[in-house]
């Protein structure tokens, strides 16, 4: 049941909240979901989410002409400022400077 679980969560962008309700439909608790996601994956729960966020905001940085702000709030994040803050702690990069350099390379 867990394979399928974590195959189901890994193939869809979702949020911890996804994942912690889809422990309690199959009753199981969320100490015990997490510790076979982070077998299964080698990662937490929230690492994974963190991943996700990441590699979706870069995508719709690079790809999009949605503004900072609607990619923020599509993403889960309050305002542009929570984004840019999260962004630049996993890329070491402003999202707007990476938008800017992705379109200067490509």
């Amino acid at each position: 049941i867990y394979a399928n679980l974590c195959t189901k969560t890994l193939a869809k962008f979702g949020y911890l909240l996804y994942i912690c309700s889809r422990s309690k439909q199959i009753g199981v608790g969320y100490s015990w979901f997490r510790r076979i996601f982070k077998d299964y994956t080698g990662i937490s729960p929230a690492q994974y989410q963190q991943q996700l966020r990441v590699t979706e905001a870069k995508e719709l940085l690079a790809h999009s002409n949605k503004s900072i702000s609607t990619i923020a709030y599509d993403l889960g994040f309050a305002n542009s400022d929570q984004l840019s803050t999260f962004f630049r702690q996993h890329e070491g990069i402003s999202p707007r400077n990476f938008r800017n350099g992705f379109r200067t390379e490509h």
